[in-house]
């Protein structure tokens, strides 16, 4: 049995001609990064926080973001960023970013976090979380994790990201990875408080009804039935 955790990795294995038999999905269960780890310190936001988590990477569209960010803070939205998260080594980008923004005086506005611990902690602060990848990822954990924790994501439809979110109910599926189409998500919850809290409570049932632990465990445990001697 090959397990999958998204149709869209199944579809790629049928493709490289995987038995359709022998393919099975089970959804990611993911992680809490929290255990044992005090709340650092996050600093104040101006306006609607946004959130981004993960590596400082081009094909993640941390670039696209910062400037999206920096359009849409020109054009008068009260909106701050936090960037959750590291260049790997010997990646200029994210001091460049860094550096940009200083040099713009948004460094309050879009502020890098470096690496945390405290993801829910994090996310418990955010209203808005923002999964920008630009490749084809197969089920980014974070998106669950902002689930968890009640926060809707506006992300791009690539990948298996679709299936994670259901348009304008407990996020926002962007048309394209394009800056003018994050703007157009962006701005959906940005200006919308009512939009934002009930994406933020329909995230959340989600997550129960289709992410939660014991969902995991029981379709884990069907698996080892069914293929046990």
């Amino acid at each position: 049995m090959i397990v999958c955790n998204s149709e869209f990795l199944k579809r790629d294995l049928l493709r490289l001609g995987a038995p359709e038999t022998q393919l099975r999905v089970i959804r990611n269960h993911p992680p809490l990064r929290s255990v044992a780890v005090e709340p650092e310190p996050l600093p104040a936001p101006r306006g609607i926080p946004l959130l981004f988590i993960g590596q400082i990477a081009r094909h993640k569209g941390v670039a696209l973001l910062v400037d999206t960010v920096r359009e849409m803070i020109a054009a008068g939205n009260d909106i701050t960023l936090w960037i959750a998260g590291e260049s790997t080594w010997g990646d200029p980008l994210g001091e460049k970013l860094r550096e940009e923004t200083k040099s713009d005086g948004l460094q309050e506005r879009i502020v890098f976090l470096g690496t945390r611990r405290d993801i829910p902690e994090l996310l418990g602060r955010a209203e808005i979380h923002v999964c920008p990848s630009l490749v084809d990822d197969p089920s980014p954990n974070v998106i669950l994790e902002a689930k968890r924790e009640g926060v809707p994501s506006v992300a791009f439809p690539v990948g298996g990201i679709p299936e994670l979110i259901e348009h304008k109910v407990d996020g926002f599926l962007c048309r394209d990875p394009s800056r003018e189409a994050l703007i157009e998500g962006l701005a959906y919850f940005v200006q919308n408080a009512e939009a934002r809290r009930a994406a933020g409570l329909s995230a959340r049932q989600n997550y129960e009804m289709h992410f939660g632990f014991a969902r995991f465990q029981r379709e884990w445990a069907e698996i080892f039935r069914e293929t046990m001697p």
